[in-house]
């Protein structure tokens, strides 16, 4: 199994499968071609382009984790559903959803 290890603070943009796209009011990243992770001013989008798979999941945490997000922000599985636990309440996930944060 291919685990994602990449650092969003490091100058470097390429790390294996994984991406990382700046931009002055944006991170994105990438694993193979999809962007499973954007983060603007004031939200996060995930996505996993259809690939629901443990590789996906992990790279979307590890980005949260890195952002000091990860505390309030998960993604999990339960009885082969994803789900994201936010500060109040465990929500399904769903291919491109937005959390303000």
């Amino acid at each position: 199994m291919f685990i994602p290890k990449f650092e969003i603070n490091s100058e470097r943009n390429t790390f294996g499968k994984v991406i990382i796209h700046r931009s002055p009011k944006k991170l994105s990243i990438q694993l193979y071609q999809t962007i499973v992770f954007t983060k603007t001013d004031k939200t996060i989008t995930l996505n996993s382009g259809g690939w629901l798979t443990n590789t996906t999941k992990q790279t979307i945490n590890s980005a949260l984790h890195q952002l000091g997000l990860g505390y309030n922000i998960c993604l999990y599985q339960k009885a082969g559903h994803w789900l994201v636990q936010l500060p109040n309440r465990v929500v399904p996930f769903k291919d491109g959803m937005r959390v303000r944060y």
